[in-house]
């Protein structure tokens, strides 16, 4: 592994190589990490924390139009998705929830490999194992969430 900058009880260790790093400082660092490698999957979904309340909004009205059985007017975010696609509002909010699912799935997947793989590393006794499960959980982000 290339070296690593980490901070550890109030040390610095700049530019250490992970495997000279001392073990909780090396498990703290993987599990650092792995945030990041989450972060950047989740990113591959939302990029923009703004563009996320804007996600919800839109969920949240075309769930609210869906609960009145599509009766009424389109909700603002509903109307503005099926006049730039073309959609009724029935079929925009329906489109909108269909994305909003894969988004939720998507997010509940990578928390889940982050929390399974930050249990494994703080359980490693020595630099191996907390690499192979750093290792192993970033092959799994990578393999479900490839780069674009």
């Amino acid at each position: 592994m290339n070296s690593v900058n980490s901070m550890y009880n109030g040390i610095q260790y700049i530019n250490y190589d992970f495997l000279e790093l001392p073990l909780i400082a090396a498990i703290q660092t993987a599990c650092e990490m792995i945030d990041k490698a989450a972060n950047q999957a989740r990113a591959r979904y939302i990029d923009d924390p703004l563009k996320l309340a804007e996600y919800q909004l839109a969920e949240k009205e075309a769930l609210e139009y869906r609960a009145v059985n599509y009766q009424g007017d389109v909700p603002p975010t509903v109307l503005c998705w099926a006049s730039a696609t073309g959609l009724d509002g029935e079929s925009a909010a329906n489109e909108i929830l269909e994305r909003a699912a894969q988004c939720d799935a998507a997010l509940q997947t990578i928390r889940s490999i982050r929390h399974s793989c930050k249990a494994v590393i703080r359980q490693a006794t020595n630099h191996q194992a907390a690499l192979e499960a750093l290792d192993a959980a970033v092959a799994e982000l990578l393999s479900q969430f490839p780069s674009k």
